[in-house]
This record gives C-alpha cells, structure tokens and sequence, in this order.
C-alpha cells in the first residue's frame, strides 16, 4: 500500500459520499476540470471495453484499442465482426475505460459512459488521424496500406467513431467511491467540428 492509502480513511471516504448519493439525478453539463481528467486518462489508457447490443437483445463486450480527437474516439475493426455488425443495426454502446491505478484504490480514476458509434466513411478523416492508432500500436503498421506518407487501414478494416451523451466519471482520489454524474452536449465535440471543414476540403 502507498503513503495515500495509509494515511486515508476509505470507510469515512464512502460513507459520507453514500450520503449524498442522488440516483435519480440529472446529468450536470461537463465542466473544465472533468474534461481534463477525461482527456488524461485517455492518453493513459488505450484500451476501452466496449458494448454493443447484439441482434436478441443480449450485450456483447470486447475490448478494442482507441483513439481520439478531443473527446471523439475511435476504433477499428474487421467490418464482417459481430460488433461492427451489431452497430450497424443498433448505434447504441457502452464503454468502460480504467487507467492502471497499481492496486491503490485511493488513485483509481474511471469512465463508464453511455455513447452512440457510427462507421467513419470520410476517407480525409481517416488518414488525418488514423496515425495516431498506429503510434500506440506499432505492430499494427504492417497490416496498415498507405499513399505516400498517409496511413489507412488495411483491406477489411472499418474505423468507428464514437461520441459519448452521457456517464460516470470516477475519481477516487477526492474520495472513496466519488463520482460525478455527466452530460455531453454539441460544444464539447468542437476539435471534431473545426476539423469537418478541412476534411471537406481534401
């Protein structure tokens, strides 16, 4: 255990939070410092357990490494694959995303979000930032097709952006259990909107 962990009282942390627990509250519009820690552990964390629903009703998750511009992500995938299929007919998801906390669940930070995903079929949006999966994934780069210095993704693949509506960010650091209840409206997606201009234009 750390030196924070020792010296917090996680029973004290959860109770008074459990007090204060609204579960029929409304989502509160993102804030500054929540998109912040969003972003963080994005950049932390380049996997995501992602939902989808399946064709009877039941969910289905994989785990499927991301990307992102602000706060859209991305993912591929093979477009016969279940999931890929299953949001073809339902665009609604969830995911879950936890950046390594080295068993010291005083610094555990999490999202759990509810999202909608589509199929990107801008071919711009694609190569202007389809690098940025390579760069995590170097591995990857051999099965990748390029023109000229552009990457794409190889025969098969299919890039899927999703934008998070609504969900749980987790930060125990301001407390054992603490949570804040969240919304994503237009304005949050702005990175994604200025770059729809120079993707039209390509």
């Amino acid at each position: 255990m750390t030196e924070l962990s020792t010296k917090r009282d996680f029973k004290a942390e959860m109770t008074e939070i459990m007090a204060n627990w609204n579960p029929t509250g409304e989502p509160a519009k993102l804030s500054d410092e929540i998109r912040a820690l969003i972003l963080d552990m994005f950049a932390r964390q380049s996997e995501i357990s992602l939902a989808t629903v399946r064709a009877d009703g039941w969910p289905q998750a994989n785990v499927v490494d991301i990307w992102n511009l602000g706060l859209t992500l991305y993912f591929q995938t093979h477009e016969a694959a279940s999931k890929a299929q299953n949001i073809e007919r339902d665009p609604r998801i969830s995911f879950t995303l936890t950046p390594s906390f080295d068993h010291d669940f005083g610094r555990m930070q999490g999202i759990t979000m509810a999202a909608r995903a589509e199929k990107v079929t801008c071919k711009a949006e694609i190569g202007d930032l389809y690098h940025q999966f390579l760069t995590r994934l170097p591995h990857m780069k051999q099965f990748a097709k390029y023109e000229g210095d552009t990457a794409y993704p190889g025969e098969g693949m299919a890039v899927y952006r999703i934008r998070p509506e609504m969900g749980c960010v987790l930060d125990f650091t301001k407390g054992y259990g603490h949570w804040d209840y969240v919304r994503f409206d237009a304005d949050d997606f702005q990175e994604w909107q200025e770059r729809q201009t120079q993707w039209a234009d390509k």
